[in-house]
């Protein structure tokens, strides 16, 4: 939802901090990570799934590291230190393999390697340090369940419901538009393009305006 100037500069100004979502592990999701859960071929449903998790039973091992766990998303803005640390510090990759039989790893991985003291960019385990969906800059995105409670954190969606997440509709640009995240999630060509091809009037806008600047 920006251009590549503006995406450089939100990054410079960030650096060297991660912008990762990361808040304490809400109850009804401990259960994801205190068992294990196996994959198993079932009929494909209304979205084409032909693959389904299901609880095996068994309680997992404690968590490596004893690192505390947390809940974040699997869209994440981290700095090249931060990756570096994830692929040759045992901490990360303990933790990696431990939630291989996880429910959504990518939801906790994340949030909860951004909290570790070992980690560049490191964000405390106080609860004031956690940062929700909205302060993170990964994406823009609206949940239904959100949308419609009496005091919503944004708009209702004005395109529609897919897996409890709205797909945007041009109804939902002047919202888009106005927010500080790099990329929207999530829009289908499919059944509103007029959406995206706003979107990417305005950035060429942007873009012509950023080279009268530079000129």
């Amino acid at each position: 939802m920006k251009t590549g100037t503006e995406i450089a500069s939100a990054l410079k100004v960030l650096y060297p901090k991660n912008s990762i979502e990361s808040v304490h592990m809400p109850p009804q999701k401990v259960k994801r990570y205190s068992q294990k859960w196996g994959v198993i071929d079932h009929k494909a449903d209304s979205a084409g799934y032909t693959k389904k998790l299901f609880l095996t039973g068994e309680s997992k091992s404690k968590v490596p590291n004893e690192i505390q766990l947390f809940s974040g998303s699997a869209y994440v803005v981290v700095t090249r230190q931060f990756l570096n640390w994830i692929m040759k510090n045992d901490i990360p990759q303990n933790l990696i393999h431990w939630s291989k039989d996880t429910f959504s790893p990518d939801e906790m991985i994340w949030a909860t390697l951004s909290r570790v003291k070992e980690a560049p960019g490191y964000r405390p385990i106080h609860h004031r340090w956690d940062m929700n969906e909205m302060e993170s800059v990964a994406r823009a995105v609206k949940w239904i369940e959100f949308s419609q409670q009496q005091n919503p954190p944004y708009p209702k969606c004005q395109g529609y419901n897919r897996h409890g997440i709205c797909v945007f509709g041009i109804g939902d640009l002047e919202w888009l538009l106005d927010q500080s995240h790099l990329f929207g999630n999530k829009f289908d060509d499919n059944s509103d393009d007029i959406v995206l091809q706003c979107l990417e009037d305005e950035l060429q806008i942007r873009q012509i305006q950023e080279f009268h600047c530079r000129s």
